[in-house]
Parts: C-alpha cells; sequence; structure tokens
C-alpha cells in the first residue's frame, strides 16, 4: 500500500520493480494514488492506452454529487484547454483542404479587422504567438452573463494594438483560440459545433462528446465542484464557460480513446501533416523557453518527445498526454476546480507505463502520502526514494515544494518551514523554495530570519521575475 500502517506505508515504492510493472498485478498502486477522489466526492476518470489497447479503464468518486451519479469512462467532463487540441486540428483540416493556410492573416479572413490583424496569422493563432489580449483581462468585473467566442472576436476589433509584436514572443492566448473558432465558422461556412461534429465527432464515432452551448443537454455530463477544507460546493459556470473554441468540448476517456486512435492514421488529415504540426522551433527569448506545436505542448525526456496539454476552467482539471514513440496514452479527467493533482498522477503514470523508458516522477507519491499521513511522512517517504538506487525516479524541488504551498494556505507555517528548510537544502538554487521559506517566517514575525532569505531569494531570482524580486527587497527595508 501506499498508505496505512505504518510497516507497510513504503511498500509500493522499495518493493516493485517498475520494469516489470504490469497493471493486472500492480493496480493497487494507481487505486491508491486516486484515493483522493474516491468516496463520496468529485471523482476522476483515467484511461492507460498503449498499443491500441486501453490497459487502465478506471473511474472513482462523482460525476453529478446532487443526483449521487457516479463518474464512469463514459462521463462527460469539461475538457477545457484540451479542447484547443480539436480545434487546432479542425484548423488544419481547412488547411488541408485548400480554404486556408497557415500564412493567413486575419484581415484576409476578417475584412474589417483593424490593421493589427495584418501581422497576425493563422500559425501565429495556433502556437500562441499572436500577442492579442486576454479577452477575460477586457471584462467588467460585474458581468454576470456569459461571453461567446463571437464576442471575443469583437473585443479584438475594437483593440488597436497588440500585447507585443506577433511573432515575436510566447504568450498562451485564450483569446487566440476563441479567435480561431470563429476563423473555422467564417471559412466553412458553418458553426464552430457543427463542424467540429460533422468533420471529427461523426467521422470518429464520438457520439459522447459535444461542444458545450447553454441550455442544450450534455448526455453523462460531469459537473464542477470546487473542495475547501471540508466544504464541496457546485461552481459549475463562469462568464468564461460558454466560450468554445479555447475550451468548451465536453467528452469522455471513452469517446477520447477514439481520438487518440485517429491520431495515429490518415483519417483526420495525413499523418505527416499532423506529426510536422508538433515540430515547434519557437523558443521564448527571455528563457522561459515554451514549445508548443498546434494544440500541443512539446517536451522531451531522455530525448523522447511528449505530447501533452492540461485544461484549467471552473470546477474541471484535466490532463492528456501521449507519447507517440511508444505508442503511449494517458487522458486523466476530474470535475475538480484547481485540482492540479491529476497533471502530477498523470505524468507518474505515463511513466509507469513507459517500460523504464522514462524517469518516474515522485510528486504524486509524496503528495498522496502527505494527504493520508501528513508532512513528516512525506520528508521520510522522499529520503527513502531518495535511497532506494534500484528505481529509477525524478527528483525536483516541487515534490516537497507543494506540500510546503498546502501547509502555508492552512496558515501551518512551522510546519511549512520545516518542509522548505529540508526541501533548500535538497535544491539550493530554488529561488520560489527561498521566496516562500521567507514568507512563512515574515508570518510568524520573525523578520530577521525572513531578511536572511529574502536576500537569498534575491540572489537567486532571475530578474525577469519582478514581482517576487520586489516583494523580497521592499521587505528587507
Amino acid at each position: 500500500m501506499l498508505y496505512g500502517q505504518d510497516n507497510i506505508i513504503y511498500n509500493i515504492k522499495t518493493d516493485t520493480n517498475f520494469k516489470d510493472f504490469q497493471w493486472e498485478k500492480d493496480s493497487d498502486i494507481i487505486d491508491q494514488l486516486f484515493a483522493r477522489y474516491s468516496g463520496e466526492k468529485p471523482g476522476a476518470s483515467l484511461m492507460v492506452i498503449k498499443d491500441s489497447k486501453i490497459l487502465v479503464n478506471k473511474s472513482y468518486g462523482y460525476a453529478d454529487l446532487e443526483k449521487k451519479i457516479k463518474a464512469t469512462h463514459k462521463t462527460n467532463y469539461r475538457t477545457a484547454s484540451v479542447t484547443k487540441q480539436f480545434t487546432a486540428m479542425a484548423i488544419m483540416i481547412l488547411i488541408h483542404e485548400n480554404k486556408l493556410n497557415y500564412d493567413s492573416k486575419l484581415t484576409d479572413i476578417f475584412p474589417d479587422f483593424p490593421d493589427y490583424g495584418n501581422e497576425i496569422t493563422i500559425k501565429h493563432l495556433l502556437v500562441h504567438r499572436s500577442g492579442l489580449i486576454d479577452y477575460i483581462s477586457l471584462l467588467p468585473e460585474d458581468r454576470i452573463d456569459q461571453i461567446l467566442d463571437d464576442e471575443v472576436l469583437q473585443l479584438m476589433k475594437i483593440q488597436s494594438q497588440t500585447l507585443f509584436h506577433p511573432g515575436t514572443k510566447y504568450e498562451y492566448s485564450n483569446s487566440a483560440y476563441a479567435v480561431l473558432a470563429e476563423v473555422i465558422a467564417k471559412v466553412s461556412g458553418i458553426p464552430y459545433s457543427k463542424y467540429m461534429k460533422t468533420k471529427i465527432f461523426d467521422p470518429l464515432k464520438m457520439t459522447n462528446t459535444s461542444v458545450y452551448k447553454k441550455g442544450v443537454p450534455i448526455i453523462n455530463r460531469a459537473y464542477g465542484y470546487t473542495i475547501s477544507k471540508n466544504n464541496i460546493s457546485k461552481t459549475d459556470q463562469s462568464t468564461t464557460s460558454a466560450v468554445q473554441g479555447d475550451g468548451g468540448i465536453y467528452t469522455s476517456t471513452s469517446d477520447y480513446q477514439k481520438w487518440n486512435k485517429a491520431l495515429y492514421t490518415d483519417q483526420l488529415i495525413p499523418l505527416k501533416e499532423f506529426e510536422k504540426s508538433l515540430v515547434s522551433s519557437y523558443d521564448d527569448p527571455e528563457l522561459l523557453i515554451q514549445q508548443y506545436g498546434n494544440g500541443w505542448r512539446i517536451d522531451y525526456s531522455r530525448s523522447i518527445k511528449i505530447t501533452h496539454h492540461s485544461g484549467h476552467t471552473k470546477g474541471f482539471t484535466n490532463y492528456s498526454l501521449r507519447i507517440p514513440e511508444l505508442q503511449l496514452c494517458v487522458i486523466a479527467f476530474s470535475n475538480r476546480n484547481n485540482e492540479d493533482a491529476i497533471i502530477r498522477i498523470g505524468n507518474t503514470i505515463a511513466a509507469l507505463y513507459a517500460n523504464n523508458r522514462l524517469l518516474i516522477p515522485i510528486e504524486a507519491f509524496i503528495e498522496a502520502i502527505y494527504e493520508n499521513n501528513g508532512y513528516k511522512k512525506a520528508i521520510e517517504l522522499y529520503i527513502k526514494l531518495k535511497n532506494t538506487k534500484e528505481n529509477n525516479y525524478l527528483f525536483s524541488g516541487n515534490a516537497l515544494f507543494i506540500i510546503g504551498q498546502k501547509l502555508q494556505k492552512q496558515k501551518k507555517y512551522k510546519e511549512a518551514i520545516e518542509i522548505y528548510e529540508f526541501n533548500l537544502n535538497e535544491f539550493p538554487a530554488s529561488f520560489s523554495t527561498c521566496f516562500e521559506l521567507a514568507n512563512c517566517y515574515f508570518s510568524i514575525n520573525e523578520k530577521e530570519k525572513a531578511k536572511i532569505y529574502y536576500k537569498k531569494t534575491i540572489d537567486l531570482v532571475p530578474t525577469i521575475y519582478k514581482t517576487i524580486f520586489n516583494t523580497s527587497s521592499q521587505r528587507i527595508n
């Protein structure tokens, strides 16, 4: 077990040979990682696909707490930014059909678009290099009614400039993908939702998948929730929840596996065209390196390409990860607000199924042990794993930093200090750990100790992080 009695608390990591990891005999490991989602709580669904075979198909908790409907592989979650890979594919289909091209300008498609649109190409929109202003920042604070994609486009049309010259910088943009939805509608002549159904969902027999539109029922729908301390509240919609192109698709793990299968074929577009879209040559000039293909983030581990995307929206946190070289896909959807644990679990599970080709991140294990046994056991497990040489673990400063943040949020500053001090000893260059350690000492009125760590933060922090730099400087003086 991962947690429970002290004498068996570490068994799943120190006694398991991950070179021989098999779902059939080691499923308890995954169940324990998902224990936080089990019971009468907002839940999660997981699917692992390898070599076209479904190896894991598990769901936990509830899709609808009020009606006591449990989550299943057919539960439809609002995928949030996981939607972007679908929107990007729709654009690629139009390009393949010669109805559009990557160099098409916004002013080519929308003649009434302001002059600055003459510098923004379809490719800029796809890879977050457009510089379009974030539409959320343009909404009044007291707005109640939901904004739609067309209104996002209209908001862009009344702007006179971009955040930066298009193509010169990476900045993640929901505005870009809302505009892309309108590009799809304009070029195809049919609404975005109909285009997605006609060109993607129906051909792939994704019969459980739909694009959100207020008032239109969603079958097998999961509702979003927020968990705070012992309180669970329904937080299913916001003013931005009806925007379709950047995050409006509802799908299930069962339907997503059909999508994943199609991405190894020529069914939607030629496979070579899709693979070419996942080669990014864009690096941020200020060291904030982001490699982004059409609707996918791109990372490399041991020279293996990992394509992935998270999705965050009110009441939902989701994650999808594909490793084409290993024919491996991990899908993890949850109906919980800001529950990044699902992403950490997804990365760990992907490594477990990678035939020892990837290092195994420890964050999910550390977080699970903390949730059930406290922060001291989390430190103990960290040490235990570090001394376990036969396994292939990936250690990062994030593993215990996450625990420190949880304690800090609960105002358990002394416990957080213990975690942060241990973490800073392990990762002396971690300016985030150093800064939060200083904040904890500041919170308990130990100003001299706080100053020591604020000064150290200034030495460690890159100057691009102005907020941290300035706060540290102000609190020293």
